[in-house]
């Protein structure tokens, strides 16, 4: 109910995805893939980037004000700071509670306000940074607290070298705001013929990875999809192993009928495959493994 509210106010940018209407996970991941796929022929890279410490990482003083300079009502902006203070929480354990503890950090994790309220609080670290030349293109975009920056050129210098000045100006933002990077979830892959040498990021020295992993879709630097295919068709075995075990343990008698496993196969093992593989689409051997998988 708030969230709308919020939306109506606050406006974030079109390079921000993310509990946003028309801007969720699918439209971050085909505006990349139609990037990488446009340039095929260019040198092209990719740099992910990763916020530290998610949603504990926020500061509710800060985010208050950057509510109320993109015009949310102060209202609005009073009931976010009370919604997000002074909550508690207890454990429970073979149902023996816990005591009970204090949560004065951040804001509450799987809430639908929680993206949208990253993008407020992330605007400034990944606001447009566009470059567009006939030797150059480049972009800044995010989904919620992950920050891509995507670059095309006619040569790897070309390329690396605005990657690097991207970053740092992001980290540049980021430190201003008691902000950082992490280290440990930072990764960027090179598409071209030659090889590709490192780049510094930071003060930090980073190799291309070969199998880069953004938001749940898998970009090879040999412009295939068969390893993002790979690795979720191998998800979707470990669902349907699990839903067979379950039939095998329980049976009929328990309820686990025929009935009740197409259930689990329509709940669980379809949406874990569909999510991994909805932008595989441009390469017919792809599909047609995708379709025998299913069907069998």
């Amino acid at each position: 109910m708030v969230l709308p509210e919020i939306t109506k106010h606050v406006d974030l940018d079109d390079t921000q995805f993310g509990s946003r209407s028309t801007r969720v996970v699918y439209d971050t991941m085909a505006v990349l893939y139609e990037f990488i796929a446009t340039h095929k022929d260019r040198y092209t890279t990719i740099l992910s980037m990763d916020i530290e410490g998610g949603s504990d990482s926020i500061d509710i003083d800060l985010l208050a004000d950057l509510l109320m300079a993109q015009g949310c009502p102060r209202s609005l902006t009073i009931w976010v700071r009370f919604w997000a203070s002074n909550r508690h929480a207890r454990f429970r354990f073979n149902g023996c509670a816990s005591k009970e503890f204090y949560l004065n950090k951040g804001i509450p994790q799987g809430s639908p306000l929680l993206p949208f309220l990253f993008g407020v609080y992330f605007a400034d670290i990944f606001g447009p940074r566009l470059k567009y030349t006939p030797l150059l293109q480049l972009f800044v975009s995010s989904y919620v607290d992950d920050g891509l920056v995507a670059a095309t050129g006619d040569s790897i210098a070309m390329v690396t070298g605005p990657i690097e000045e991207v970053y740092e100006n992001c980290s540049q933002v980021a430190r201003g705001g008691g902000r950082q990077f992490s280290a440990l979830k930072m990764e960027w892959i090179g598409f071209g013929k030659d090889d590709w040498s490192s780049c510094m990021l930071g003060d930090v020295e980073c190799f291309p990875t070969d199998d880069l992993h953004v938001l749940g879709m898998r970009f090879a630097c040999n412009h295939k999809m068969s390893n993002h295919v790979n690795y979720w068709l191998d998800r979707g075995l470990m669902v349907r192993a699990r839903i067979r075990a379950l039939a095998r343990r329980f049976g009929s008698d328990s309820g686990i009928g025929g009935w009740e496993v197409m259930r689990l196969v329509q709940g669980s093992y379809l949406p874990v495959v569909d999510y991994g593989l909805e932008l595989v689409a441009s390469d017919a051997a792809d599909v047609k493994r995708i379709n025998i998988h299913i069907q069998h």
